[in-house]
């Protein structure tokens, strides 16, 4: 079937769209960014500057598969695309920063923006790992001395989940709660689940 496509869209349109995918991607990964940096960016100029000169930034980076020279020159982008780019980052941080509910609904609030990593990655909706916890718990699977593995940790979804859960019962959940990520992406969105419900990683 491709070998078909390919001659009707011609050479030249095959390459702007495997450019524009590119792009797309760079997009949803610095937005990525912005929500996993403990920093306040509000444009890429501010998240290229914290790339460089901060370690935790450079790890966050890498695992995003962020370069700064390709950040660089996104910077020439015309300048109604530029500004599109700064003020969803800008609406980000906000997201992650609202006062005004707790910060584990904060991180919820953000990660129901990103539906997916990749087409094989994909984020489990808050009403598929609320039914499939339901199950567990009417098999008797929560009490203190039990500890829970998510084999296949995307943003921590299942792991924040189990740890609202817990809570609630009154159950301390530290050291409890483990998780294997699926990709270095799956493990900085995991890794940022678990600083904020105090939870080792």
């Amino acid at each position: 079937m491709l070998k078909i496509f390919l001659p009707m869209m011609g050479k030249t349109n095959l390459i702007k769209m495997t450019l524009c995918g590119k792009i797309r991607t760079y997009y949803t990964r610095i937005l990525f960014y912005a929500f996993l940096s403990d920093h306040n960016e509000q444009n890429l100029q501010e998240i290229i500057m914290h790339i460089i000169n901060e370690g935790n930034n450079s790890r966050i980076a890498k695992n995003l598969n962020l370069d700064v020279r390709i950040l660089r020159y996104m910077q020439s982008m015309n300048h109604f695309t530029l500004s599109s780019l700064d003020y969803q980052i800008q609406n980000i941080n906000t997201l992650v920063r609202d006062d005004t509910i707790s910060e584990i609904q904060r991180v919820q609030n953000v990660i129901h923006k990103f539906d997916r990593f990749s087409s094989s990655e994909i984020i489990a909706p808050e009403w598929v790992v609320d039914e499939m916890l339901g199950y567990l718990e009417n098999k008797g699977a929560y009490n203190s001395e039990h500890n829970f593995l998510d084999i296949a940790s995307k943003a921590g979804e299942f792991s924040l989940g189990i740890d609202k859960l817990l809570k609630s019962k009154g159950v301390n959940t530290t050291n409890s709660i483990y998780a294997i990520p699926t990709s270095p992406i799956a493990y900085e969105f995991t890794r940022r689940v678990y600083t904020i419900i105090g939870t080792k990683y």
